[in-house]
């Protein structure tokens, strides 16, 4: 980190998040920088040893993280996380809307994009394995690809494959913001979406990327209300089913997500970013555990089965196992509710 402008984070945070990568598949972590330079202009940068080689206070934490790897290093080389839900994140769609930010929360310039995809979209499946996949990625693997803020289509082919790839059985959850896009940031001419509309089986009635905090969005079975951001785009249901509406002012009782059978597959429409339990309702997915949501959880797959758990927050978490397992960590058996400490990880090997 820059650490003359970040400053240092709290004790445990660089284990926790040097650990994170690596439990989610990464190889390997880069340190910037491992020991200072002594000259230049990176001598800003924060990093385990200063240029004459005197440790920083996260040093201890670099060790802790030796440790670990050494402890685990076996489970994490013999098994692969495997994920059936993908999340897009587009460079495309990172220039696109650096130079049409569209709605306020995109006006940063260049720092607007991921902090907005993590904390309205990544953020509900932190119990879940989820790829964070480029759109030229094969997407047969997945049984659910969810595509917000997907500016082009176009980019890389990514719609006509993915139009095969929900005629096949995936489930395809598209919106708010996307396929809105060429691929040099204009609008199109002579519709608003350029393949969503006839794949999803709507008309777009009103195009509206704006930020209304009055606006909410209710359920058409059971009529349960859930927030929602990032837009208001409007749909007449022309081929689909709608499945939430909109409440308050001219949008009252418009469809705001719709939902089409495609083959073997599934389209559903975001004309909104609906909140995360209202997301999890759509992925109708059982989580790797219940755990409090300050807790990220990564489910690792081979010979023998691992539940990986990492307190991100720097506060008590806890994880609830159905079942026995072996805390290879702590060298001991858990069951039920497993309290992890701030900044804790627990690798749970099903017993």
């Amino acid at each position: 980190s820059y650490a003359a402008y970040n400053g240092y984070r709290p004790s445990g945070h660089n284990y926790i998040n040097s650990l994170a990568p690596i439990v989610q598949g990464g190889e390997m972590n880069l340190y910037w920088l491992f020991r200072s330079h002594p000259t230049g202009h990176e001598l800003g940068h924060g990093a385990v040893y200063s240029s004459a080689g005197v440790p920083s206070p996260i040093a201890p934490s670099i060790k802790k993280l030796a440790q670990t790897l050494d402890t685990c290093g076996d489970f994490l080389k013999e098994t692969r996380v495997k994920s059936k839900l993908a999340l897009t994140y587009s460079s495309t769609s990172v220039k696109n809307f650096m130079f049409a930010p569209i709605i306020t929360k995109l006006d940063n310039f260049d720092h607007s994009f991921r902090p907005l995809i993590i904390d309205t979209f990544y953020d509900a499946f932190r119990h879940y394995n989820v790829d964070v996949i480029e759109t030229d990625k094969d997407l047969d693997e997945y049984e659910i690809i969810l595509a917000p803020l997907l500016s082009c289509f176009d980019d890389c082919g990514f719609g006509e494959r993915v139009t095969k790839w929900v005629e096949n059985g995936g489930t395809l959850i598209a919106g708010p913001l996307s396929d809105i896009m060429t691929d040099y940031a204009a609008k199109h001419t002579d519709k608003t979406y350029s393949i969503l509309e006839e794949l999803g089986g709507i008309k777009v009635k009103h195009h509206l990327p704006v930020e209304q905090d009055n606006f909410k969005a209710k359920w058409t079975q059971g009529g349960e209300f859930f927030d929602i951001s990032l837009g208001c785009d409007a749909y007449d249901c022309v081929d689909s089913e709608c499945l939430a509406t909109y409440e308050g002012f001219d949008l009252e009782g418009m469809c705001a997500i719709s939902k089409r059978k495609v083959g073997k597959g599934t389209v559903i429409i975001l004309g909104t970013a609906p909140d995360k339990k209202a997301l999890l309702k759509l992925i109708d997915k059982d989580p790797i555990a219940d755990a409090s949501q300050n807790v990220f959880l990564t489910k690792r797959e081979g010979d023998e089965n691992i539940i990986c758990a990492l307190e991100i927050e720097g506060k008590c978490g806890y994880v609830m196992l159905d079942k026995e397992y072996c805390d290879i960590l702590g060298k001991k058996t858990v069951s039920g509710k497993v309290e992890i400490e701030p900044y804790g990880a627990l690798f749970l090997k099903e017993i």
